[in-house]
């Protein structure tokens, strides 16, 4: 039973040590500009590890009603991103996104717009 917590305690240790350095190089991959930050996003188990990922394909007036607190759901962001696009409109915008699970209930997650990335 001992060495069963010990272990536990050192595989975390370990995750721990593995996310943060997925982290770091997300936040390289960032610096690099958008084709390097999706070849990043793709290539790896970062939404798995650290919960980013990418929205692609946002159109200017959707970008604008985030800005200005119209979306606040990701059923509005998705109603408003296809209204758009039916309607002929362009996307200029990626935005990565985290998410953050609530630990102690499964009920409210958040997710928090990391960045803004225009093609």
């Amino acid at each position: 039973m001992v060495a069963d917590v010990i272990a536990t305690q050192e595989v975390n240790k370990i995750m721990n040590d593995v996310r943060e350095y997925n982290y770091d190089l997300l936040q390289r991959a960032k610096l690099g500009g958008l084709k390097i930050l999706k070849a990043f996003i793709k290539g790896t188990r970062t939404e798995a590890l650290i919960g980013f990922s990418l929205i692609e394909g946002i159109p200017v007036s959707t970008h604008c009603k985030i800005l200005n607190g119209d979306i606040k759901t990701f059923k509005d962001l998705n109603d408003s991103i296809f209204d758009e696009i039916s309607n002929g409109e362009e996307a200029f915008y990626t935005y990565l996104i985290q998410t953050n699970e609530n630990e102690e209930t499964t009920e409210r997650t958040t997710y928090l717009i990391d960045s803004v990335h225009h093609l």
